[in-house]
């Protein structure tokens, strides 16, 4: 992780996570060098030493000048082209090591000085649609999970893929870059409560719901993946003359983990 830097010595660059003056996090996702639409007007271009921050939780846009902005974090992966501050050296990095500071979910508990080899993605497969299974490339269509939500009552109940897709994540929107398409434990959501009552109660009292229109909140307690749907786009190149038929398309149940567990993800930035 990079250390904390002020802009004015260090150019920023997409994707770098800065603070402002008042200590609030976001991500650079727009700077003037950026790639633009060509039919934008010139007036909408974004001038000279501006950036756009996107500040987390809500994802809400500003416009700011970057000399305002502090460099909190950059990502840099190895065979990337690097210039070396003072001196301006070139060279190309071979390795990363990377030290993150981690907040468990659902908890104030911060585990600080983690090094980046012992962690691993839980939701990988979720935020990288191009996957990878044997020679076969393919695009996720649809991940089908279904839910153990906890109420505010202490009740749990379980809601399968029909009716929780009908869920809102209550803390990001869908614009907001930290939004996940697919849910995770810890995760608060909502919903209105004719959905919950179709939820099959696991333990505890259903709540008295005044109107089915309500909006009920609870937390992800277990996210289990039920089903995936792929489509396979192309076969990688093998050295015989025998081609491999694609996998299936689709999986439910029990052999879907089985299946698609070794699913491997492909262009993050994609």
């Amino acid at each position: 992780m990079a250390s904390t830097t002020k802009s004015n010595s260090n150019v920023l660059y997409l994707s770098d996570v800065v603070a402002s003056a008042d200590n609030n996090i976001g991500v650079i996702i727009e700077m003037p060098d950026s790639d633009s639409d060509e039919e934008s007007d010139e007036e909408e271009a974004l001038a000279k030493g501006k950036a756009i921050v996107s500040w987390y939780p809500n994802g809400e846009e500003e416009t700011l000048d970057q000399l305002d902005l502090s460099l909190k974090s950059r990502v840099l992966d190895p065979g990337m082209g690097v210039e070396r501050a003072g001196d301006y050296r070139s060279g190309v990095l071979l390795d990363v090591s990377a030290m993150c500071t981690v907040r468990l979910v659902g908890t104030n508990v911060t585990l600080s000085h983690v090094p980046g080899t012992m962690l691993t993605p839980w939701n990988l497969h979720y935020h990288e649609p191009n996957v990878v299974l044997g020679s076969w490339l393919g695009y996720i269509l649809q991940l089908q999970q279904t839910l153990v939500v906890g109420l505010k009552n202490g009740a749990r109940v379980l809601m399968k893929f029909d009716t929780a897709r009908h869920m809102e994540d209550s803390k990001f929107s869908e614009i907001s870059p930290f939004y996940s398409g697919t849910w995770y434990v810890g995760q608060k959501l909502e919903g209105k409560a004719r959905w919950f009552k179709r939820a099959t109660l696991l333990s505890g009292t259903m709540p008295v719901f005044k109107s089915l229109k309500a909006k009920v909140k609870g937390i992800v307690l277990e996210a289990i993946l039920t089903g995936i749907e792929v489509e396979w786009i192309m076969h990688g190149f093998m050295n015989t003359k025998k081609q491999s038929a694609p996998p299936p398309s689709s999986s439910r149940g029990n052999t879907c983990s089985r299946r698609y567990g070794c699913l491997s993800g492909t262009n993050r930035d994609s």
